[in-house]
């Protein structure tokens, strides 16, 4: 798996931002191909971004495999109709 491209789709993102601070929760679909339909997995990455005098740098960075418990997948039904 080191030696082929990973393509990872946003499935859901959350976001929580402050003065000097921003934290981003994203669960990504991975897959080995390009054209995949299923994805092979999920994983889900916390991104912690800090502000000083020299701008926005990334504080902290953590992915982990998801499991399918763990997140409900969109469906076709919406609330929209």
């Amino acid at each position: 798996m080191l030696n082929k491209p990973l393509y990872l789709e946003p499935i859901a993102c959350i976001e929580h931002i402050t003065m000097g601070a921003a934290v981003f929760d994203s669960t990504e679909a991975v897959y080995f191909e390009a054209k995949q339909i299923e994805a092979n997995f999920l994983i889900n990455i916390t991104l912690v971004l800090m502000q000083d005098g020299k701008g926005w740098r990334i504080a902290h960075l953590h992915a982990s495999r998801s499991h399918d418990d763990d997140f409900e997948f969109p469906n076709d039904q919406h609330e929209l109709h």
